[in-house]
């Protein structure tokens, strides 16, 4: 039975409220409507699905591009999830058979037909430094063109995960997006869900916990720095990192 993208992400939330009660702090902080940015620290592998669940509007995030690779997959939208991935970067998920992984993952295929996504080789470094540089350039452009369409892409600056919970230094791309298109960055935090994918932390806590998924004030074109510059683009990440900081700070 198909169900409607409402249905899908209220049956996802019930599964999740068996691992977690989730507590969503300043939605109304979202804009409606048009382009936007949402930046968030990372932690654990369940970020992108507690944004995907508790986020008032579709996002469209940027994944490496390993998780499209061809192999064992989940498809659905345009992500392809890796299923040996998977499994090599979660001790939660590698405990379960990989049949029975890749069976409960096919039946739930139409659920992550929210997700969209955009593919990101990491470090790419083509023949010729032209050839590089026409990735990246074409990259910018495919992003900058959903940004202008009015849809939500969903970043994680850090670049990686970070497995202390303090915040890694913010890179440029987002600040340097947000400049070319003209659209409000929004600062989001994630506190309580690191470790919620490893079972060593399952046994520390041994009890459901909380989680809070922070929205914080857009920060609006207005307030960006004149010009694209170098100079710009540090000085905006530097603002994005604060104001995510200050949400974790409040926690």
């Amino acid at each position: 039975m198909e169900l409607t993208r409402e249905d899908r992400i209220l049956f996802l939330r019930s599964v999740f409220s068996n691992f977690a009660q989730i507590r969503v702090q300043g939605s109304e902080n979202l804009p409606a409507t048009g382009g936007a940015i949402v930046v968030c620290n990372h932690t654990d592998l369940s970020d992108g699905l507690i944004q995907l669940l508790y986020t008032a509007r579709p996002l469209v995030f940027l994944a490496k591009s390993e998780l499209f690779e061809s192999g064992s997959r989940l498809t659905g939208g345009s992500l392809g999830l890796n299923i040996e991935d998977l499994l090599s970067r979660s001790e939660f998920f590698a405990q379960f058979p990989k049949d029975f992984l890749a069976d409960t993952m096919s039946l739930a295929g139409q659920f992550i037909k929210d997700v969209e996504a955009v593919p990101i080789i990491r470090s790419y470094r083509g023949g010729t430094r032209r050839e590089s540089a026409g990735y990246y350039r074409d990259l910018t452009q495919k992003i900058l063109s959903r940004l202008k369409g009015g849809e939500v892409i969903a970043i994680y600056p850090e670049g990686k995960r970070s497995t202390d919970g303090k915040l890694l230094p913010f890179r440029g791309l987002a600040a340097r997006l947000a400049l070319a298109a003209g659209v409000p960055i929004v600062p989001c935090a994630l506190v309580g869900n690191r470790g919620l994918t490893n079972p060593l932390e399952w046994k520390k806590t041994g009890r459901t916990r909380t989680i809070i998924y922070y929205i914080g004030l857009p920060i609006e074109p207005s307030s960006f720095p004149e010009g694209h510059s170098k100079k710009a683009v540090k000085h905006l990440t530097e603002s994005i990192q604060g104001r995510v900081k200050e949400l974790l700070v409040q926690s």
